[in-house]
């Protein structure tokens, strides 16, 4: 009997970092070191920019108005601010950039200050939970480190941790489609193509193509590389494998000219 070989699309180290976006693996990692904002940055020859901190202070909020003010009413938005907002005052204020906190918000939204603050302190707490009980986290099973986040998420933003993780939620969801259609031994390919597609459908909506568009390569991959999916590809004849393969790659948003470069290599 012929030797049987995954059905692979490429070196898997090529898409392994987009992997990560979509699928986080089993790891916690402590909050990301702060970077300077780009608008932010000193000239090549290492003078700063401004004249004083007030101005410099002056040029971060219009930054951040400029970029925020359409959508700071979402909370998502909110909580991108304030890590740009950290980021920028441990950099520029190491010794006492919580202290500044409060200015820098009544000058950039100053009628949503408040509730920013509030959002500020809730962030803090959270990210100081998060790098305590790192090892712990790391060393729990995934649902168990899953429940674990969403509870202190809950705890430290209310029902507002739904909105302000949505994506993290509707790329798990697409991860727990993929890992039951994996494990279905009942459902054609082209049934379990669907099934993922409708999943996607429903999380993103009119934003769907979009998105899969964007992850075509990743999509695919992730899709051939399901146990159930590959015990089809091997059983069909060659022939049919290829055809196979296509209609996946069409189905997860590949032009033609890319459909008819991967059948190529296929034969």
């Amino acid at each position: 009997m012929a030797k049987k070989f995954p059905i692979v699309l490429g070196a898997s180290a090529a898409i392994a970092a987009l992997a990560f976006l979509l699928w986080p693996d089993n790891k916690v990692t402590e909050p990301s070191a702060p970077t300077a904002t780009p608008a932010l940055t000193e000239v090549a020859t290492n003078q700063p920019r401004w004249s004083s901190d007030e101005e410099r202070d002056a040029f971060f909020v219009a930054d951040m108005q400029g970029r925020f003010a359409p959508h700071i009413h979402i909370q998502h938005a909110q909580i991108r601010f304030l890590e740009q907002l950290i980021s920028y005052l441990r950099q520029h204020y190491p010794d006492d950039w919580r202290s500044r906190v409060a200015a820098l918000l009544n000058a950039s939204f100053p009628g949503l200050a408040a509730e920013l603050q509030n959002k500020f302190d809730a962030l803090e707490r959270y990210n100081e939970w998060l790098l305590a009980d790192r090892k712990q986290l790391q060393a729990m099973p995934a649902d168990e480190r899953r429940a674990a986040l969403w509870d202190k998420r809950y705890a430290a933003f209310g029902e507002d941790a739904d909105i302000i993780w949505a994506a993290e939620i509707r790329n798990q969801n697409i991860s727990d489609a993929l890992q039951s259609l994996g494990n279905n031994s009942d459902s054609s390919v082209q049934e379990k193509l669907t099934a993922l597609v409708t999943t996607i459908e429903q999380n993103y909506g009119d934003r769907a193509d979009d998105f899969i568009q964007s992850r075509q390569t990743e999509l695919v991959n992730k899709f051939v590389e399901l146990p159930s999916v590959q015990s089809s590809l091997n059983a069909m004849p060659a022939t049919e494998r290829r055809s196979e393969m296509r209609a996946i790659r069409q189905t997860l948003g590949m032009d033609e000219a890319a459909l008819d470069r991967w059948e190529r290599l296929d034969t």
